[in-house]
């Protein structure tokens, strides 16, 4: 692949800044149009740290040493926030010692108030991004640890979350948490703001090379109060999968008769049962209404799972609900749990259209008592979109496995993302792509080894993500080529070269009915055509 085709993929990726500086001296040798777009000022020969200024204190740069590559997470508002930094070893030219560097954004990049990178081990920090409310009463490089610890002397931190708050930053607790292999702590607290107290979540990420000897970590603030659960469920469930445990078992259930239930679990759940394991008597507690006591139910727990079973449940997913809800087995894992325990059970009701619910088993322990709550959820819609997911991927599989039994090579690609994914190859083809799941590289490096000389332009001419784009339409839904392998004999002649057609069909389409998806099949054709020729010469 020569220069020009490297540089058409670089300009192609749109979120992805790309850029190259020379080892010696930083200048800038090549970047691509994304760094351009976010830096219109960027020329070549400049240093890099005056292109991008601050970002130099959390540079790859610092710590590659005599490694191949080094990474890093940053803040930079050119490119919309938190982004992932990559630095790589190359010759420039073949012949300039340099570094590729590239700059992405991170999927699902929040607002932050605070963004810090701070040294666990030696308890500093350095700011890379803080708003106008500003906590950080010492200078750059102070303690963390102390600085932490003020917002709950100062009274900043909800009375009701400071226990969760001060265990989750604890020096010692974070670093043997991310020293487990952990990508991504979380706490959820009441800050208070000018109007109260405001729900903000702190997230911890660690260095890509965090060990015992580089505790390298960023902390990253930033305001969930308001957001907006119904509408943005992506967000939500992240938010809500990394604090279950945190929030239920430090906030919602520190009270069995406050019932002041935090505003995020009300947005997932709707009925909230708590079980007493000795008397077998249950509250239940609807949280779509106000929480009040007067309207709590409460009775035996064995006749709810006997009124469910009987009345409620649908017939097939009765045992699983008499093996996971009976008070029998929740008595069983509570005498088994240790801290904390979570199980969850999703069963049908009767009748139609089909209701799915799902109950959040949650088990604390509490000195010698553990306290076992159900948090009950309609999960109906979700069930319907994995299923439709579900019949989509079959019927897909179906489609590609039934071409590729008549094809040598299947691959399936997205032409979105000019990215592909195999269904089938031939075992020497996989070994020169390797890892490769760039389409228009692949394409280009396939054709590079396997296609004789004389047909390769013609080949690449038809099998581009560009000519797909332009001519693959419903009532055009595929495009072919025919053309002649290089011969792992390098002195064969003619008739030893294996023919082969190649064939990219329209899968998907999108908007205009543009294609979105291809399937690009490979067949041999030399025995057919060798057959062909000896009827003609008859």
């Amino acid at each position: 692949m020569n220069s020009r085709d490297y540089e058409k993929i670089l300009n192609a990726m749109p979120e992805t800044g790309v850029y190259v500086i020379q080892e010696e001296d930083h200048s800038i040798l090549y970047f691509n149009k994304r760094v351009q777009q976010v830096c219109p000022d960027i020329q070549r020969s400049r240093v890099c740290h005056e292109v991008w200024g601050g970002s130099c204190k959390n540079c790859p740069l610092l710590t590659i040493k005599s490694r191949q590559e080094s990474r890093s997470i940053s803040y930079n508002a050119l490119f919309g926030g938190v982004v992932d930094i990559i630095a790589t070893r190359t010759l420039w030219e073949d012949t300039i010692p340099a570094f590729v560097i590239t700059v992405t954004p991170r999927i699902g990049s929040y607002t932050y108030r605070k963004l810090l990178r701070v040294d666990l081990e030696k308890d500093t920090y350095d700011v890379l991004k803080v708003d106008s409310d500003i906590w950080l009463t010492g200078k750059e490089g102070a303690h963390i640890s102390a600085q932490l610890e003020n917002l709950v002397k100062n009274g900043a931190i909800h009375s009701e979350d400071v226990v969760r708050f001060t265990e989750f930053i604890e020096p010692n607790a974070l670093r043997n948490a991310l020293l487990t292999g952990k990508k991504l702590l979380t706490c959820i607290y009441r800050r208070r703001c000018a109007d109260g107290f405001r729900w903000h979540m702190m997230e911890i990420i660690p260095a890509f090379d965090y060990t015992s000897e580089n505790q390298t970590a960023i902390f990253c603030v930033r305001d969930v109060h308001d957001m907006p659960w119904s509408g943005v469920e992506s967000s939500r469930s992240n938010i809500l999968n990394g604090i279950d445990s945190d929030i239920i078992r430090r906030e919602l259930i520190s009270d069995n008769h406050s019932f002041q239930m935090a505003p995020i679990l009300k947005a997932r759940y709707s009925m909230m049962s708590m079980v007493h394991l000795d008397s077998g008597q249950c509250e239940r507690l609807d949280l779509t209404h106000v929480p009040q006591i007067q309207n709590t139910l409460v009775g035996d727990y064995d006749h709810y799972v006997a009124l469910a079973l009987a009345d409620y449940i649908h017939p097939e997913d009765t045992d699983h609900y008499r093996r996971t809800l009976s008070l029998q087995h929740l008595r069983e894992k509570a005498t088994a749990t240790k801290e904390y325990a979570e199980e969850r059970c999703q069963y049908r009701m009767k009748g139609t259209p089909v209701r799915w619910i799902e109950q959040h088993v949650v088990y604390i322990r509490q000195g010698e008592a553990v306290t076992v709550n159900l948090l009950g959820q309609d999960i109906t819609e979700k069930k319907q979109q994995e299923a439709l997911r579900l019949q989509a991927m079959q019927d897909r599989a179906y489609i590609i496995g039934s071409l590729s039994s008549l094809f040598f090579s299947t691959y399936y690609i997205d032409l979105e993302h000019d990215t592909f994914r195999v269904v089938s190859q031939l075992s020497k083809i996989g070994d020169i792509l390797g890892d490769e799941v760039n389409c228009t590289a692949a394409l280009q490096v396939y054709a590079n080894n396997f296609i004789h000389s004389e047909d390769r332009e013609k080949y690449l001419q038809v099998m581009n993500i560009q000519n797909w784009l332009k001519h693959l339409r419903w009532w055009n839904p595929y495009v072919t080529v025919e053309y002649r392998t290089i011969p792992d004999n390098p002195g064969a002649g003619p008739e030893e070269y294996m023919r082969v057609r190649a064939t990219a069909v329209l899968a998907q389409t999108g908007a205009g009915d543009l294609p979105k998806t291809v399937v690009y099949v490979a067949q041999n054709m030399t025995e057919s055509q060798t057959q062909s020729a000896g009827k003609d010469a008859g």
